[in-house]
Order: structure tokens, then sequence, then C-alpha cells
């Protein structure tokens, strides 16, 4: 399942903090001493709104990665936040050293070497929505009653709002310095026609794209972007991908047939048919989403604080690409350019 995830100054900050909490209780876990663990690459950590679960995390196994609700970053206590991190960081060393993860005597057993308290070790930690809710909504009719003509009824209301947003670990809401995030693909090595084809997406809906080495032989593509520009990006992405795929092996097919025994190199067919694509629908960018891009880079670099730069690629022409270029300029931008236009 992809989770679009949200990225701000206080998140980041969280998310260091807890990755150096992580590996200094790895450390001091004697009883978790395997070689596997000591080899491992700590889990990232995204935060997101899970809206299908009152769960406030859960450990996905497939990217190497904790997943914890937005919530958490909205003010709840930080002995809160370690717990539900470090329960989830049990399930990360479960699964390295058994190949899977319950809640069950194992669990228990690392959950105890982590510190992590016998109420967040014994189930999946949960959170009463429909109560953090009804909270939310008293707070912001308090904050509207603050507006009041009666000044007395106004400060009394600001009072209570202020009272109750200091007991849930609640704020305001205001305009920060965030991004929207989402995870389109892993993959063992970054194939240059991927990179063109995140490129062409983000072309079209001004959307950030990075490839990220996020463990040993493992690299992770996100768009980067308001939430409607990465809803976009993943769709668009997605979609390409499947029709690329199904013309590359329509290509292999074709040259099976017409050459018995010649080797095929499918990262040159879909190359051939990326560029194609690409060509066709140069038209699609615009100076808007060209400075939409080039701003939500601008962004990221401001809000995690890292350095990136594009990297330039050259590859070989040969029959191959030839065939996967000239099939390429047929394929047509998904949404037939409708959703670009919806996003500018």
């Amino acid at each position: 399942m992809f989770e679009i995830f949200l990225i701000d100054p206080e998140v980041v900050r969280q998310s260091k903090v807890l990755t150096v909490l992580g590996a200094q209780r790895l450390k001091e876990a004697s009883y978790l001493g395997s070689a596997e663990l000591k080899n491992a690459q700590l889990p990232s950590i995204i935060f997101t709104e899970i809206s299908y679960s009152n769960r406030l995390g859960y450990y996905d196994s497939t990217q190497n990665l904790i997943v914890l609700s937005s919530t958490l970053a909205e003010g709840r206590s930080s002995a809160e936040l370690e717990q539900v991190y470090m329960h989830e960081l049990a399930h990360f060393c479960d699964y390295v050293i058994n190949g899977e993860s319950a809640h069950d005597a194992t669990f228990r057993a690392i959950c105890s070497a982590l510190n992590v308290e016998e109420h967040y070790a014994a189930a999946a930690v949960a959170q009463t929505a429909e109560q953090r809710q009804k909270i939310k909504s008293r707070i912001e009719k308090l904050l509207n009653l603050s507006e009041s003509d009666f000044e007395g009824e106004a400060t009394l209301a600001m009072q209570k709002a202020r009272n109750l947003m200091e007991k849930y670990g609640l704020k305001e809401a205001e305009e920060k310095d965030i991004l929207y995030g989402v995870h389109a693909e892993t993959m063992k090595s970054l194939k240059t026609w991927k990179g063109v084809l995140s490129a062409v997406v983000c072309r079209s809906t001004g959307a950030f794209p990075l490839f990220d080495r996020t463990a040993p032989g493992q690299v992770c593509l996100s768009f980067y972007g308001t939430m409607e520009q990465v809803e976009v990006s993943l769709y668009m992405y997605d979609s390409l991908m499947g029709t690329i795929m199904q013309k590359c092996e329509e290509a292999v097919k074709i040259i099976k047939e017409k050459a018995p025994g010649i080797r095929i190199n499918r990262d040159q067919i879909c190359q051939g048919l990326v560029d194609g694509f690409s060509r066709a629908n140069a038209g699609v960018q615009s100076t808007a989403l060209t400075l939409s891009k080039k701003n939500n880079a601008n962004k990221y670099r401001r809000i995690t604080e890292s350095r990136f730069s594009s990297a330039n690629r050259s590859y070989r022409t040969t029959s191959q690409y030839e065939m996967g270029l000239s099939s390429g300029k047929s394929i047509s931008m998904p949404g037939g350019g409708k959703m670009t236009k919806r996003i500018t």
C-alpha cells in the first residue's frame, strides 16, 4: 500500500531523534546481538494519516519503513511517540532475526530488551480516533467563539481552547513550510529510463522526483509536492509503467520472431520507449509547472537540509533502442492531459 506522507521541519527533527534513539537502544540491547541485525540498516521513518485504521503505526518490511500516524507529530508527548516507534522497531528486529513478526512471546522479549512498556508491547498500538476528532471539533468551536464581539466571552473561549490544545498536544492550524511525499517504487538499482520517466511525469505535474538509496542494493523513487501533485504523479507513473512494460514485451516477441537466439536487452527497449514518449509529449511542460517543480525541490532541500544533484547518464543506441523509440512516440499521456490542466 502506498502512503502519502508529510514532511516539515518538526517531522524531520523528530525522525532524526528517533533514529538516533533507536540505534542507541539496539546497541544497548545485548539480547539482540545477532549478526543479521548488526548488519541491517535501520528503517526509514515517515509520518502519514493512517485513515483506514486506528493504528498509530506499523512496520513495512517490503520497504524497510516505519510508518507513524501524523497525529503523533501534532504535539503528543515525546514519551508516547518514543514508545510507538520502539514498538515498530521491535517488529523490524523480529523480522530481521526470525523472518516474520507477530505479537507473540518472542516479540515481547524483544520489546523488553528495547525498554518498550508493557502496554505498548501487548498488541498493535492504537488510538481512539473518534475521541480525538471530538476534541478537535470542540477546540474549533471555541476558537470561533474567541472572535465574538463580546470581549468577556471571546477571552474565556480562547483560554478554554488553549487549555485543551495544551492538554491534548494539539496546535492551531497554521501555514507551514511543508511538503507531501509518496514512495512510488523500490528497485535494486536505478535504471536510467526510470529516471527519465519520473522526470517526464513531473514535467506534467510540477512535483519533484527523488531517487534515494534506502538500504544496500535498494533504491526508492519518491515524488514530493502538494497533496494533489503527488497523487497525480503516482497515478501517471504507475499507468505509464504498465504501458511501457506491455509495449516492451510486444517488442521482445517481434524480435524473437525475426531474429531467434539474439540477446535481448529490455532496458534498451524501455529506454527507447521512454525517450520516444518524452519527445512526443515535449510540449506538455509549462513555465508554471517548471517553477513548481523547482520550488518543491528547494523546499525539500530546506526542510531536510539535504544536498543532492541530478545524475546525467549516457547510454548506447542500438537497434532495440530504436525499435522502442519508434513505438514510444505512440504512447499518450494518461488522462489526455486533463489532469495536468487541473493542477495548474
